[in-house]
């Protein structure tokens, strides 16, 4: 118990009312001096998860970090407290202690729906759609009947493949409120549209009178709307749903393109000469598979193959690279790669890098010998990976670039990947993208294997029978059969990924040929694409 730490709750709430004040007032020493005083008291917890917030806006990520695991207690039957805790970890990347924070809350006897929905909510988020439904479902005993608790309900049901349910829950939601605008863009995109079964006149009906829908909202429905009329087969009308859907989701956000190529050349001089081999031969638990390559290049396709595997449990997109390598330079900021980072990455220490990222994922392997981490992003952090992970397979997937550039174009994202919504900015994007594997190809010989998704799709058995082979492991019969997997699919993919492996996806450009030229001559600029294929 800290020395001094008032014990009387009139004490310390006025302490911690102080505290407040002057956190408010942005005096982050005298906020600071009040939190620590109450490590002890009866409001320790609430002061541990203060002074974390205070530590990461004071660049000390390490301490943050440190504070609020501090803060676990076994014994704590607080509801809000736990959702509060739980809350914190997973803001700073420990998600095994906030899914057992999740795990005592679903243990105790909570009266409180709008905690319960809450901590469906941090679930949801955290691609655990099985566990929310549980916390959802009693909040709803509870009676909770918000719009919210329908649409994560709604969700969590689709991720887990119960579409109908899904649907249900979606539709109950926009009974609520007819304006969730994330509702209609996961009811477009929970299965393939059809003449008896679409939602065009709706979506149309609410852009036409929604003069009171938020800006973030517009680019959701235009986005749905593009994509029911694409199923239905109407490109023009669909297109200019999409052309005005990217418009106005690139004019809400903070994108600098030049801020971007800085950071690319940086990775670019990072390693200019060879990495280490990779490591074979026995190793101390298992092993990731880190998949890589831009979004709806194919890679949850490919962890719905190898999940198929006895010996590979497909564990989805983990933060946790990234999030280690900050805790290593300890430096706080934002769930991507900076140049802030970038400059601390050749001085860090990458032994202990790479035992801290085991330490907070081998826990997902449940028993197997490998697990995946299909971050698509991780492809920026080839080379800290390969330091501090000689074991790990690396696999990146490769998919024709106007194929790939529409894919995103056409996929209504969250903030992570601006450049997505402008042709230029999109083709640009890709450029250097591929610049930088070819980089890490030269400086990581043999330990990058490029996967067609084309391949995947047309000779599955045969693409499949390589990469294990690269992985070490033997084919097994019914890997390909991914229609036949039940595990929750959590991506932009949850839908196709559900149905055999098909080809659907190749050439899906040319429908829109005539109206991605931008793209199609910036490809061409950048050396990615031949006139006669733009042609």
């Amino acid at each position: 118990m800290r020395t001094g730490a008032p014990q009387d709750p009139a004490v310390a709430l006025a302490a911690w009312k102080k505290a407040e004040e002057l956190l408010r007032g942005a005096d982050l020493a005298g906020a600071r001096t009040c939190y620590e005083s109450l490590i002890g008291g009866p409001l320790a917890i609430p002061a541990r998860l203060r002074l974390s917030v205070i530590q990461v806006r004071e660049g000390d990520l390490r301490a943050a970090t440190a504070g609020v695991l501090a803060a676990l207690d076994p014994g704590t039957r607080e509801p809000e407290l736990i959702e509060s805790l739980a809350s914190r970890l997973l803001a700073l990347g420990e998600s095994e202690a906030f899914l057992r924070c999740a795990g005592v809350l679903a243990r105790l006897d909570c009266q409180s729906a709008s905690v319960l929905t809450g901590m469906g909510r941090l679930l949801v988020g955290a691609s655990r759609p099985a566990e929310a439904l549980g916390l959802l479902r009693r909040a709803q005993s509870l009676g909770d009947d918000s719009p919210t608790r329908h649409y994560l309900s709604g969700i969590a049901l689709l991720q887990c493949g119960e579409v109908e349910a899904a649907e249900a829950g979606l539709e109950a939601c926009l009974r609520a409120r007819p304006d969730f605008a994330r509702a209609h863009w996961a009811l477009a995109k929970l299965r393939r549209q059809d003449p008896g079964h679409h939602h065009v006149a709706r979506l149309e009906e609410l852009l036409r009178e929604g003069a009171g829908l938020a800006p973030g909202d517009r680019p959701q429905l235009l986005f749905a709307l593009f994509k029911e009329l694409d199923d239905l087969g109407a490109p023009e009308p669909a297109w200019r749903a999409l052309a005005q859907g990217c418009a106005e989701k690139r004019a809400l956000l903070r994108y600098d393109p030049a801020a971007e190529e800085r950071l690319f050349e940086g990775l670019l001089a990072l390693a200019p000469e060879r990495l280490p081999a990779r490591a074979d031969g026995p190793a101390a638990g298992p092993q990731p598979i880190f998949i890589v390559g831009m979004p709806r290049s194919g890679t949850t396709l490919l962890e719905r193959v190898l999940g198929n595997h006895s010996a590979i449990a497909d564990a989805g997109e983990l933060p946790d690279f990234l999030w280690q390598m900050r805790w290593v330079a300890n430096l706080p900021g934002p769930a991507r790669p900076d140049e802030a980072l970038l400059e601390r990455a050749p001085g860090l220490d990458h032994s202990l890098l790479g035992q801290r990222y085991l330490g907070h994922t081998q826990w997902r392997a449940g028993g197997r010998p490998f697990y995946t981490d299909k971050q698509p992003g991780n492809f920026l952090l080839l080379g800290s990976i390969a330091r501090a992970l000689p074991r790990a397979r690396i696999l990146h997937l490769v998919r024709d670039p106007l194929d790939l550039c529409f894919s995103n174009l056409r996929e209504l994202f969250t903030d992570a990947y601006p450049y997505s919504y402008d042709q230029v900015e999109l083709a640009d994007h890709y450029a250097r993208y591929r610049r930088l594997m070819a980089h890490w190809h030269a400086a990581l010989p043999g330990r990058i294997l490029d996967v067609p998704y084309a391949g995947l799709v047309t000779d599955p058995e045969s693409v499949t029978r390589g990469i294990l082979e690269f992985c070490g492991l033997g084919w097994e019969e019914g890997c390909i059969a991914i229609e036949r997997r039940t595990a929750p699919v959590t991506t932009a993919s949850s839908t196709q990924v559900r149905e055999p492996i098909h080809t659907g996806g190749l050439g899906h450009w040319r429908r829109y040929a005539g109206w991605l030229g931008p793209l199609q001559q910036r490809l061409v600029e950048q050396g990615e694409l031949t006139a006669q294929v733009a042609g």
